[in-house]
C-alpha cells in the first residue's frame, strides 16, 4: 500500500521536489521496484530536474545493479547529453567490479 501512494506521488505530484524525494526514497529502500520507478522517471518526467535526479537515485542501488543501470543510460542516445553525463558521473563513484571494466574500456576505447 505505502509503495503504490509513493509510486503515484513520483509519478504525478504536481511538485517536481515531492517527486524527486519519493524517487529518491524508493530507489534507496525498494531495490528492483525502485530502480524501475527511478528508470521511468529518467525517461518520462517532464521535468529536467527530476529527471537528473532519477540518474542519481539510481546510483543508491547495489553495485551491480545501479552500475547496469548506469551504463544503460550513459550510452543511450536518446537521452540529453547531461543526463548521460551524470550517469557517467555517478559510475566514477561507485566501487563496482562491473563499473570499473565499463570505464576502463571506454576510457581504453578513446585513446585507440
Amino acid at each position: 500500500m505505502a509503495f503504490g501512494t509513493m509510486q503515484r506521488i513520483a509519478r504525478d505530484d504536481a511538485d517536481a521536489d515531492t517527486r524527486k524525494r519519493a524517487i529518491f526514497w524508493l530507489a534507496l529502500l525498494r531495490g528492483t521496484p525502485g530502480a524501475e520507478l527511478a528508470k521511468t522517471a529518467l525517461y518520462n518526467d517532464s521535468d529536467p530536474d527530476v529527471r537528473e535526479h532519477a540518474v542519481f537515485a539510481l546510483s543508491l542501488q547495489p553495485d551491480e545493479l545501479a552500475a547496469k543501470a548506469l551504463i544503460a543510460a550513459a550510452e543511450d542516445r536518446a537521452l540529453p547529453r547531461e543526463l548521460r553525463k551524470r550517469a557517467l558521473f555517478w559510475l566514477a563513484q561507485s566501487e563496482s567490479p562491473v563499473a570499473t571494466a565499463y570505464l576502463e574500456k571506454v576510457l581504453l576505447g578513446a585513446h585507440r
